[in-house]
């Protein structure tokens, strides 16, 4: 079992709690996104301004 803290309600939680959604995962209780892993470079589009 894997345990995260929730930066935004500072709750203790274990991987089966946490709501998973694309791009990683989120804090059942506030919202707050957690993510696994950074996204591979390639993923994320630049804006230029």
């Amino acid at each position: 079992m894997v345990e995260f803290q929730c930066l935004s309600c500072n709750r203790t939680l274990s991987d089966t709690d946490l709501l998973e959604f694309k791009g990683g995962i989120r804090c059942p209780y506030c919202g707050f996104r957690i993510l696994k892993k950074p996204r591979p470079k390639n993923m994320v589009k630049q804006i230029v301004a």
